[in-house]
Parts: structure tokens; C-alpha cells; sequence
């Protein structure tokens, strides 16, 4: 009786953590290799190569250099130790018709456990593919915290894979509220 009851307890704690796994993949960061945009752009530029760095606009740079690991390409936008953007090349080509390839690339960086996923599909230039997942705003002001296109038919096929910080913009966009609102009479 006991055994059963043992059993049955570390069932549960094991069910529990993979749920809390589950739920800890949010749009607050990106995981890919050994990057992980939770530990600041310091920790992320560290591990780049054949790296350049230039404004990219007011005090934020953009950095481009190289994953150690698999030689692909990385962009940082960031400031400080904030990043803003972090871009993720990888050596595969996916095809907008095949689920498989999709949903693989998908499950492998937990973009499905994203809400919110919208598809977009062309021919204009080659065929392309763009996933935009948990997407706010309207117009011209929507912003998606994670992006995956694919451009198959290009001479470099490949998967970009594109995280913004959307806690930082929104930060910004009240700190910028805030300051014309205080020069208001």
C-alpha cells in the first residue's frame, strides 16, 4: 500500500513540473544553443564571433556576429544589458505546404506552446513563409514578440527566427507618455 501510495506522489510531482514547463515558454524571452535572451545582452554578446557592432539608433547598437556552435547568424538590437531584438539564423529550409517541417521547427524552439499563431504565405520574390505568434496592436503598430519566416527558394535557404522584448517597448512607450504628458500645461 504504501508503494502504491510512493508512486503515485512522485507521478504527480512529475506530471507537475512538466506542467510548470509548459507554462514557463512565454513570449518574455528566447532560448536557442547556448543563448538565452533572459541573461541580458552582455551574456549574449559574449558568446558571439566575427562580430560588428554600430548605432542602430539613439543609444540602442545592433550587433551581428556568429554562433560559436553552428557558425549561423545572430543580430542583437540592444542597450545596456537590455536586449530588444534577438534574431536566430538557422541552416534548414522549411516549405510553406509541409506541416512536418513546420510544426518541427515549431516544437523544437516551444513556439507552439505561443498563443495566438498567424500564418502568412507568398510567391512574390519566391515562395516565403512568415508565423507571427502573440501579436498586439493594430495597423501599422502591431508588434509580435516572436517571428519565424522562411524563404525556401532563396540561394541561402534558411529559418530566421526573430524575438523582440516587448516589456522594453513597453516601457519605453510609457516613459515617453509620461515625459510629453508632463510638459502638458
Amino acid at each position: 500500500m504504501k508503494f502504491g501510495a510512493i508512486v503515485f506522489a512522485a507521478f504527480t510531482i512529475a506530471t507537475n513540473v512538466e506542467a510548470g514547463d509548459v507554462a514557463q515558454r512565454s513570449r518574455e524571452y528566447f532560448v536557442v544553443g547556448d543563448f538565452d535572451t533572459r541573461r541580458g545582452a552582455k551574456a549574449a554578446l559574449d558568446l558571439l564571433t566575427d562580430k560588428t557592432t554600430k548605432v542602430f539608433s539613439g543609444s540602442k547598437m545592433f550587433t551581428r556576429g556568429k554562433d560559436p556552435l553552428t557558425a549561423q547568424q545572430v543580430d542583437i538590437v540592444w542597450e545596456g544589458d537590455t536586449i530588444w531584438s534577438f534574431s536566430y539564423d538557422v541552416a534548414v529550409a522549411v516549405w510553406p505546404h509541409n506541416e512536418e517541417q513546420v510544426r518541427a521547427v515549431e516544437d523544437k524552439y516551444e513556439l507552439s506552446r505561443l498563443k495566438g499563431r498567424r500564418v502568412e504565405t507568398g510567391h512574390a520574390g519566391g515562395i516565403w513563409l512568415q508565423i507571427d505568434y502573440e501579436c498586439e496592436g493594430v495597423g501599422v503598430d502591431v508588434i509580435c514578440p516572436m517571428i519565424f519566416r522562411s524563404n525556401p527558394g532563396a540561394r541561402n535557404s534558411k529559418v530566421n527566427l526573430t524575438w523582440t522584448n516587448i516589456e522594453a517597448i513597453r516601457q519605453a512607450a510609457r516613459a515617453r507618455y509620461d515625459e510629453v504628458k508632463s510638459k502638458l500645461p
